[in-house]
């Protein structure tokens, strides 16, 4: 299952500071409630700090403001915007669902309703509460959703939600949605929707998304970023799987999808990638062969070497890429003979004729492969 989020920070404080304004309206606040000054100071303090990832100091001030005002609807959901923003993940939701379950003195304001349905959504996705999350995101779909221009938010992590509850159909619909409202340098975005796509085998839909995502970011600094989660975290190795496999790195997709496979054993999508898995193991992409000496066909080398991929990487250790010098002399294809594995993988190249490489007699390239055996000795 998975699951994603976004930036948390800034959802809540116009309640706080509205908060803050109503505490300082009349005098008898302070006889009635002698804690609401310093509990709105608290809570903004929280958000700003969390907003400048100063997150011990984020979460000690929300803490504060909720141990002395344990009952206050807008510092409860503050206070749990804060803790989730630093991935306090289970006492966010806590507070949240405190403020949830309170009764408020007046009518929220309409603003505050919708962020507590956002934030408590979330909350509930990454501790595991699918059902409840999706419960809540629907809520604030008919409270009109988020104002801009985080409109797309919750069709994002309703997709997400709907997504790791194997509800793929549903799920693609409101990642469109989310991809229709949101602004290009989102692009995870856009990713979440190829992943549906891919999972749910329109690969040429996919391929189309995934070629915008690369376009707009290359390396991937998205997937690195502190502003998602996933849900299992470990999804994250197959979104970046799909994309590395795209742009041509194969090689780090496969070190990836193993990943993917050995940490996530419940994925309603384990049978999708071990089938990306064996595609992935048959192929060399002639864009990740370095150093490939001129008169040399790179595209008719890739292809040669495609079928022995899964061969060589038996002779590597686990589990990282790893550059591999191979020498071409007399129509055959060896390792470097100071190579550790040089043994192992000269038998396993020894299953290619390179005399379809024409005139090409001699000449050394680089060859990335992700190692996948297990013994800390050479085979």
């Amino acid at each position: 299952m998975r699951g994603g989020a976004l930036t948390l920070i800034g959802l809540a404080l116009t309640a706080v500071v509205s908060m803050a304004a109503v505490a300082a309206a009349s005098p008898w606040e302070e006889v009635a409630h002698p804690n609401r000054r310093r509990c709105a100071q608290l809570a903004e303090e929280a958000s700003k700090l969390a907003d400048s990832h100063q997150w011990k100091l984020a979460t000690q001030a929300a803490r504060t403001a909720v141990a002395l005002c344990p009952s206050d609807r807008a510092v409860l959901v503050a206070a749990g915007e804060a803790l989730l923003a630093a991935h306090e993940f289970s006492e966010g939701r806590q507070r949240l669902e405190r403020a949830h379950a309170l009764p408020d003195g007046t009518p929220a304001p309409r603003d505050r309703e919708r962020s507590l349905a956002f934030l408590l959504g979330f909350a509930r996705e990454v501790t595991g509460d699918l059902d409840g999350a999706i419960e809540e995101h629907r809520r604030l779909e008919a409270m009109g959703g988020l104002p801009a221009p985080n409109q797309y938010l919750v069709h994002y992590n309703l997709g997400d939600e709907l997504m790791a509850a194997g509800r793929l159909g549903e799920a693609l619909d409101e990642y469109r949605r989310a991809v229709a409202l949101a602004p290009p340098t989102k692009p995870v975005v856009r990713l979440a929707l190829a992943v549906a796509l891919d999972r749910n085998e329109q690969t040429d839909q996919a391929r189309n998304e995934l070629a915008a995502v690369l376009a707009f970011d290359p390396d991937l600094r998205s997937l690195s970023a502190d502003d998602y989660v996933f849900v299992p975290r470990e999804d994250v190795y197959y979104y970046r799987a799909l994309a590395l496999y795209e742009r041509g790195a194969t090689a780090e997709a496969r070190v990836n999808l193993r990943t993917f496979l050995a940490e996530v054993p419940s994925s309603p999508y384990l049978a999708r990638a071990r089938e990306r898995l064996a595609e992935a193991e048959e192929r060399v992409d002639p864009r990740e062969l370095e150093a490939v000496p001129p008169g040399l066909d790179r595209p008719a080398l890739a292809r040669l070497l495609g079928p022995v991929v899964a061969s060589l990487e038996s002779c590597l250790p686990a589990p990282r890429v790893v550059r591999v010098r191979l020498q071409l002399a007399n129509t055959r294809l060896r390792a470097e003979p100071q190579h550790p594995a040089a043994e192992c993988l000269d038998r396993a190249l020894s299953r290619i004729d390179a005399a379809s490489l024409g005139q090409a007699r001699t000449g050394s390239f680089s060859l990335p492969l992700a190692g996948r055996r297990a013994a800390a000795s050479p085979p």
